[in-house]
C-alpha cells in the first residue's frame, strides 16, 4: 500500500496534512520551489502516488534513462484537471504507455496489482483524472449563462457600464419589435453528454419547470459510479425523460431537432471533436445570423483560444468566456481530497476514482 506521495502543484496547508495523515512520507515541490526538475526526478524513484498538472509533465523527460528510473512502487499519477488530453499528449505519459508501464484502464491496472505476485516487477500506473471536482461551478455557469442569454442580461450589462444611461426594453431589441423575457420554463433542454456535470445541471434545471432529455454514446440510463460530491448530480440516472445515442446518426438528429436548449458537456477526445459540426448547425456564426439559434454560450472554443477580434467575441446573440468555468476556488485542494479518497478504496480492495481509458481519452 502507498507510503510516499509526491505532489506538485500548490495546495493548502490543510491539504497537506491530509496527505501526511495518509502517507508515511509527503513530498511537497510547489511551482514556487527551486530545482524542481531534479527534485521531482528524484522523488519519483521512490513515490507511489504522484499528484501532478499536464504542464509538469510536460517538463519531464522521456528517455530510457529517465523513465528507468521511475520507482518500481509507483503506481498512481493523479492529474489536476478533469480533462486528461494534456496529459496524454505528453511525451512522458506516452513513453509510460508504450513501454507498458502505464495501465490502458481500470480493469488492466487491477488486474496487475497484487503485490507482484505474478512476477512483474515494474507495477502498471493508473493514470487518474478530477473527474467530478468541477461540477458545481460549471453547471452554474451553464444555468448562468443560460439565463443571462434569455434575459438579454448581458446586453443591460454592457449599456449600463459603457452608456451610463437608464435604459428602456427597446434598446435591446431590433428595431420594431417589442422586448419581452423570455422563459425556459416548458422548454426541453438537451444534455450532450450526462455525466457528473450533465447530471448537475440537470438537477439544478428542474426546479424552472423544464423537460430534460439526454444524448449519451449508449443510449441508456446509466448509474453514475464516479468521484460524486455530496448533494449533486442524479446518481441513477432518472431525470431524464429520455435517453439518446450519439452513436446512431438517425437518432441524435431527433434528440437535436427536440431541443429547444443543449448543454453540451461531453469530453474532448477525438471522438468528440466535431460532434456538434456544420452538418448538425451548419456553422454557429452562420445559424446566429440567420436567427435559427436565439444565442449560444461558450466557455470551451476550437481553435483556443480563439484569435483576436474572432466574429463570435462581438456577435450580439454570442456570449464566450475564456474556459473559466472549472477554475473553481480551492481547486486543488479538492484534487487532494478526491486522491486521498480514492486511496482509501484503494486500501479496502477496491478500485481508485477517476482513472483514465487511455485508449478512449477519458
Amino acid at each position: 500500500m502507498p507510503t510516499h506521495a509526491l505532489i506538485t502543484f500548490t495546495v493548502s496547508p490543510s491539504s497537506l496534512d491530509l496527505l501526511n495523515e495518509q502517507f508515511g512520507k509527503v513530498t511537497y515541490i510547489p511551482p514556487s520551489e527551486s530545482n524542481r526538475l531534479a527534485r521531482i526526478l528524484e522523488a519519483l524513484e521512490t513515490a507511489q502516488v504522484f499528484l501532478v498538472t499536464s504542464g509538469d509533465l510536460k517538463t519531464l523527460p522521456s528517455d530510457g534513462e529517465a523513465l528507468g528510473k521511475v520507482g518500481k512502487e509507483l503506481r498512481v499519477v493523479q492529474l489536476g484537471s478533469a480533462g486528461a488530453d494534456a496529459a496524454l499528449g505528453t511525451d512522458w505519459i506516452q513513453e509510460m504507455v508504450k513501454n507498458g508501464r502505464m495501465a490502458k484502464n481500470e480493469g488492466d491496472w487491477r488486474g496487475r496489482d497484487p503485490s507482484g505476485g505474478n512476477g512483474d516487477h515494474q507495477r502498471m500506473v493508473a493514470l487518474t483524472n478530477a473527474s467530478g471536482i468541477h461540477v458545481r461551478s460549471i453547471s452554474q455557469w451553464c444555468l448562468g449563462t443560460l439565463l443571462t442569454v434569455y434575459h438579454k442580461l448581458d446586453k443591460q450589462i454592457i449599456h449600463s457600464k459603457i452608456d451610463k444611461t437608464w435604459a428602456t426594453g427597446k434598446d435591446f431589441v431590433p428595431e420594431g419589435e417589442t422586448y419581452g423575457v423570455k422563459t425556459i420554463h416548458g422548454k426541453t433542454i438537451g444534455l450532450l453528454g450526462y455525466g457528473h456535470i450533465g447530471r448537475e445541471t440537470a438537477r439544478l434545471l428542474q426546479v424552472f419547470g423544464v423537460t430534460i432529455i439526454a444524448a449519451t454514446s449508449t443510449g441508456e440510463a446509466r448509474q453514475d459510479a464516479g468521484y460524486i460530491l455530496p448533494g449533486t448530480g442524479d446518481i441513477n440516472g432518472t431525470i431524464p425523460e429520455k435517453y439518446y445515442s450519439t452513436s446512431d446518426r438517425t437518432v441524435f438528429k431527433e434528440f437535436l431537432e427536440r431541443s429547444e436548449v443543449l448543454v453540451c458537456s461531453v469530453p474532448s477526445t477525438s471522438r468528440t471533436s466535431g460532434m456538434i459540426g456544420r452538418e448538425e448547425l451548419d456553422s454557429l456564426l452562420e445559424s446566429l445570423d440567420r436567427g435559427h439559434l436565439f444565442g449560444a454560450a461558450m466557455d470551451v472554443t476550437s481553435p483556443e483560444p480563439l484569435p483576436d477580434n474572432h466574429p463570435l467575441f462581438a456577435h450580439p446573440k454570442a456570449i464566450v468566456t475564456p474556459h473559466l468555468s472549472g477554475d473553481v476556488e480551492n481547486e486543488m485542494d479538492e484534487v487532494v481530497r478526491m486522491c486521498v479518497a480514492g486511496v482509501k478504496r484503494w486500501r479496502k480492495g477496491d478500485g481508485l476514482w477517476g482513472v483514465v481509458d487511455v485508449d478512449k481519452g477519458y
